[in-house]
């Protein structure tokens, strides 16, 4: 996450590690709004894709599977485990050939 957010928001400080999810989001966000004209067509809708399946996972998973009492069935955890893969994968798309993860 933290690389795509410094290829896509291009901080000042790329070395500096965010504190949590919603640190790394409301920037992507701010990138999605129809106002904002620092990204082609193609590249916004890239950033609205990554945005909404990274929300998706902090909002609907994440934050309920860190409290220790709860505990994900077998079914639960696959599809969570799909989900992420895919925000994986879609957010590898824009990152350098060094740092690409292998999606074959």
């Amino acid at each position: 996450m933290h690389e795509y957010y410094v290829i896509v928001c291009k901080p000042k400080n790329a070395n500096k590690r965010l504190n949590n999810w919603a640190a790394y989001l409301s920037p992507l966000y701010k990138l999605c709004d129809d106002k904002c004209d620092t990204l082609s067509k193609e590249e916004k809708a890239h950033v609205k894709k990554v945005y909404y399946l990274l929300q998706q996972i902090k909002d609907l998973d994440r934050n309920d599977i860190m409290h220790p009492e709860t505990v994900l069935n077998d079914v639960e955890a696959l599809k969570l485990f799909d989900v992420a893969k895919t925000a994986i994968m879609v957010m590898a798309e824009k990152l350098p050939d060094k740092l690409q993860v292998e999606t074959t």
